[in-house]
């Protein structure tokens, strides 16, 4: 798929290296300054800004999922906190691109097109998901991406 010219802004790269590096290497977190980056496309549709309409960290995935659009695409960075199967509990950052079927074609298209340089320019994610629909974003499903990452 080719991808867009659409830009992250720098606000968005900032965040999520600030998520990547408050990791430690055996997964514990040291003192995270956030559990979610959730992006959207901004007026101009040129760039990737982060998504501000709501306090985004303080939900839990449950409740992140239930918030999201019903027409529009989002991406986000999450830090999906799991228990490994020998019984360990561990936390990868995940990468979503939320595009309902819903959307219309031209944001959908947009989204997916972009998506590309999303994922190149937010190196270092144990999973990335596209969902079309909340069953995408089903939790036991994504935790055994996890475990195989």
């Amino acid at each position: 798929m080719a991808m867009s010219g659409i830009s992250l802004d720098d606000n968005v790269l900032t965040k999520f290296t600030k998520m990547k590096i408050t990791k430690k290497t055996d997964g514990d977190v040291q003192g995270a300054k956030s559990k979610c980056l959730m992006m959207k496309f901004d007026n101009t549709d040129k760039h990737v800004i982060e998504d501000l309409a709501q306090d985004w960290d303080k939900m839990d995935f449950d409740t992140l999922k239930s918030s999201l659009p019903e027409d529009d695409v989002r991406y986000f960075v999450y830090d999906l906190s799991y228990t490994t199967a020998g019984g360990v509990d561990n936390a990868k950052l995940i990468l979503v691109m939320w595009c309902p079927e819903s959307a219309k074609v031209k944001r959908k298209m947009l989204g997916s097109s972009t998506f590309e340089n999303v994922k190149k320019k937010l190196d270092g994610v144990g999973v990335i998901i596209q969902a079309n629909d909340l069953s995408d974003l089903d939790t036991d499903s994504i935790q055994k991406k996890l475990m195989k990452a």
